[in-house]
């Protein structure tokens, strides 16, 4: 009897790691082919990277990373806002004032319109000096919630050395395109 115990017991050990590998490897459909899943099941948005990404969630934050030698980073953050009836523009201008304060030579390249899964958004591009180090930025901000009164703010910033921004532009707008916030108000 303690044989045919045995022998049941390595049986159902093999079909237990046999059904957890198939799991594992299994691809989820609604990750973009050649991206994996950032965001955490916390969150209210699905924010996916490039597989060749690094997600790094030890801040707490949804945040990825391009690799150990080029820290080009992407994070996703969301607040509650005081929005009114004002522009994502005015909204921007009310937060550039500590941008100022933090980087030295701080500039903003560009600001446009943009989209993010339907919702309207402002992409600001800026730059500046942090500790002799220079960066470059772009942060596409949109606010949801504003019909239930419970306004948050979803701001995506990539961050990286002038000299790389642009090598990663590709992967970041791939980034944006599949964004998908997990519920329909905006």
């Amino acid at each position: 009897m303690n044989t045919v115990k045995r022998i049941f017991v390595l049986f159902m050990a093999v079909v237990m790691t046999v059904l957890c590998l198939a799991s594992c490897s299994k691809a989820d459909p609604t990750v973009p082919e050649g991206m994996k899943k950032a965001s955490g099941d916390s969150v209210d948005y699905n924010f996916y990277v490039p597989e060749n990404w690094t997600c790094d969630v030890a801040n707490g934050a949804t945040t990825a990373y391009y690799s150990e030698t080029d820290r080009s980073n992407v994070s996703v953050m969301t607040f509650t806002v005081n929005y009114t009836d004002d522009t994502l523009a005015d909204w921007w201008k009310s937060f550039e004032s500590d941008f100022q304060n933090v980087y030295s030579d701080f500039e903003v390249v560009s600001s446009e319109n943009t989209v993010i899964d339907g919702v309207a958004a402002l992409k600001t591009v800026f730059k500046g000096t942090l500790e002799d180090y220079e960066y470059q930025f772009m942060q596409v901000a949109a606010v949801k919630g504003v019909a239930l009164s419970k306004p948050q703010a979803y701001v995506f910033t990539y961050t990286s050395v002038p000299e790389a921004y642009d090598s990663h532009m590709e992967d970041v707008q791939s980034m944006l395109d599949a964004f998908d916030f997990l519920d329909t108000e905006g």
